[in-house]
């Protein structure tokens, strides 16, 4: 009887150890269960259930803020723009840029036109991807025309007087292009990566050439001047400076080449009431300064010295060339009139880069460790007009209004500059009025 109770007793333990067990299993199960389900709706991407960032976009028009007499503006969005070129058209400043942004001045990146009006800034127009290169714009008959390098083409639109396009066609590739204006007509000199060419764009947006052609290796940029019947065309290739005329009936013909230089600054000069056209040359030890005739042959060439910057420019009959280590002087013909020390001429601070301005006789952008300084030279003298940022890519126009002279300057900077302070990110287009001089 004893056996039977000891028995049962054993019986009793191993099954409640059964289900002991047996409710273990289970209960891991679902708990296990309950775990997968939680991180497979944790990994479970579902766009409508996730709050989208919200983008802010402008109101225009912007206002340009007032800056000591000075009116700035800027143009961008939360990423890189970067300055193409600039226009002035019916009354307004046209800002062309390229934007990596899809948000504030842009909704999208690409190329764009911002449209200035006495500096308030109107609104942007969108004209390419950002895969696409603008090549130049100018004014026509038709209103602004603007070229566009795709990977199929070269796309031309046309703009009315509101910045609208109105027309567009397509022609060849090209690499690069300038335009120019001759008898009321547009015309361009364009380079396809193998040779020049020059083509014409009708009134209604027809594009067609001529049969001659001028083959140039490895061109990295140029530049063009009309004068007379002629296109003369400075260029910079890998192997140095090339200068050509292009004429209607003879096509084109190199005229002065120069190697391992390259053209920085080119100053058309009156000299004893002969066109001449002045170039300042980089070579490996120093620059050359070179007066052509108004065929581009040379006239004579005078060595400055082996600097690492300079600028070259013109006031009354003379010319002057400023380096970081002193002052040249030169009259028209390009004879030798001195060399002053930088003192003497009113600059006491040591610059890391000269610019100065085609178009602009005097203007000199000047950079140090500080920021970057406008000067001005008065003929005996400069004078600082305005002390900026760091700043990038820099195109200066200078106008009168009234008694009042300006500098128009547009320019790249980006939002870690202290007087840049209403950039939108990473890098803004900028445009400032600078007062120059106050005689009211």
């Amino acid at each position: 009887m004893q056996k039977q109770k000891t028995i049962a007793k054993w019986l009793a333990v191993v099954l409640l150890l059964t289900v002991a067990i047996a409710c273990y299993v289970a209960l891991s199960a679902i708990l296990q269960k309950s775990d997968d389900t939680k991180v497979a709706g944790a990994n479970d991407s579902n766009p409508q259930q996730q709050t989208p960032v919200k983008k802010t976009y402008s109101t225009f028009p912007r206002k340009a803020e007032n800056v000591d007499k000075n009116a700035i503006n800027h143009v961008g969005g939360s990423d890189d723009e970067t300055l193409l070129s600039t226009a002035y058209y019916r009354g307004k400043t046209l800002v062309f840029f390229k934007s990596e942004s899809d948000d504030r001045d842009v909704k999208e990146s690409g190329l764009y036109i911002a449209v200035f009006s006495n500096f308030a800034l109107e609104k942007t127009v969108k004209i390419g991807e950002i895969s696409e290169t603008f090549l130049d714009c100018s004014l026509s008959k038709n209103g602004l025309v603007v070229f566009i390098s795709s990977q199929n083409g070269t796309r031309v639109l046309s703009f009315d007087e509101s910045v609208n396009v109105n027309a567009r066609c397509q022609t060849k590739k090209y690499s690069l292009l300038k335009t120019y204006l001759h008898a009321n007509s547009l015309f361009a000199i364009a380079y396809d990566g193998v040779e020049f060419s020059r083509i014409s764009v009708s009134e209604n947006l027809t594009v067609s050439g001529d049969n001659f052609v001028c083959s140039a290796n490895d061109v990295l940029d140029y530049s063009i001047t009309a004068y007379c019947e002629k296109v003369l065309i400075f260029s910079n290739s890998t192997n140095g400076a090339n200068c050509l005329i292009y004429e209607q009936n003879k096509g084109f013909s190199n005229m002065f080449s120069q190697n391992k230089s390259k053209i920085v600054q080119i100053l058309p000069v009156v000299a004893s009431e002969r066109q001449t056209f002045v170039l300042l040359l980089k070579k490996q030890d120093g620059y050359d300064v070179a007066s052509l005739d108004s065929s581009l042959a040379l006239i004579k060439k005078e060595y400055v010295e082996n600097s690492r910057n300079a600028a070259l420019f013109s006031n009354g009959n003379s010319l002057s060339v400023l380096t970081e280590n002193a002052f040249y002087r030169f009259c028209a013909h390009l004879d030798f009139g001195g060399k002053s020390s930088l003192d003497s001429v009113g600059i006491s601070k040591k610059y890391t880069e000269l610019k100065a301005f085609d178009g602009d006789e005097n203007t000199i952008l000047a950079t140090s460790e500080s920021g970057v300084e406008l000067l001005v030279f008065n003929g005996t003298s400069f004078k600082t007009v305005a002390t900026l940022p760091h700043i990038e890519n820099t195109i200066l126009s200078s106008y009168t209004t009234g008694e009042n002279g300006y500098l128009s300057l547009v320019f790249e900077s980006d939002s870690n500059s202290k007087t840049t302070y209403m950039g939108f990110g990473k890098k803004d287009v900028f445009v400032a009025r600078i007062l120059t001089s106050n005689e009211g």
